[in-house]
C-alpha cells in the first residue's frame, strides 16, 4: 500500500512537471519569435525609412546635384532591397499573429505550409537589386528589353 502511495504521488509530479515544462516552451517559442522575427522586422522598416528621409532633407538643404546623383543610386537600391525585405517578412509576422488572435486553421497552414519557405527569397534576391543599380547592367537589360523597331519598305 505504502508502495502505490508513492507511485501515485510521482505520477502527479510527473504531470504537473510536464504541464509546466510545456506552458515554458511556448512562452519560450512566443518570446523567441517576438525578439527573433517581429523586432527585426519592425527595425529594419523604421531604420530604412528614416535613412530614406534624412537623405532627402540633406537633399533640401544642402542642393547640390553631384551629390544627390550618387545618393539617388543609393537610396534606390535601398528601397528596392527594403521593399523585397517588408513584403516577404511582413505577412510572416502577420500570419503569425493571426493564430494567436483568433483560432484560423487556414492562417496558420498558410505560415506554416508557405511563408516558411518564402522568407529565404530575399537573400536571393538581394544581389540582383544590387546589381541593378549598376549602369552597365541597367543599360544591357533596357537592350535587351526594348523592341527595336525595323522599318522595311513593303514590296
Amino acid at each position: 500500500m505504502r508502495f502505490r502511495e508513492l507511485l501515485k504521488r510521482l505520477n502527479n509530479h510527473i504531470i504537473l512537471a510536464l504541464l509546466l515544462i510545456n506552458f515554458i516552451q511556448f512562452h519560450l517559442g512566443l518570446f523567441d519569435w517576438l525578439f527573433h522575427v517581429c523586432i527585426p522586422v519592425i527595425t529594419s522598416a523604421t531604420a530604412s525609412m528614416l535613412l530614406i528621409i534624412r537623405v532627402l532633407i540633406q537633399k533640401r538643404r544642402i542642393g547640390q546635384r553631384e551629390i544627390w546623383r550618387r545618393n539617388r543610386k543609393m537610396v534606390i537600391q535601398l528601397i528596392s532591397i527594403s521593399i523585397i525585405y517588408m513584403v516577404i517578412w511582413i505577412p510572416n509576422v502577420v500570419f503569425h499573429i493571426i493564430p494567436l488572435i483568433v483560432s484560423s486553421p487556414l492562417s496558420s497552414e498558410i505560415a506554416t505550409g508557405i511563408l516558411s519557405h518564402v522568407q529565404y527569397m530575399p537573400a536571393l534576391l538581394c544581389p540582383f537589386m544590387s546589381l541593378i543599380g549598376l549602369p552597365e547592367i541597367r543599360k544591357s537589360l533596357k537592350q535587351t528589353f526594348t523592341r527595336l523597331n525595323c522599318v522595311q519598305p513593303l514590296t
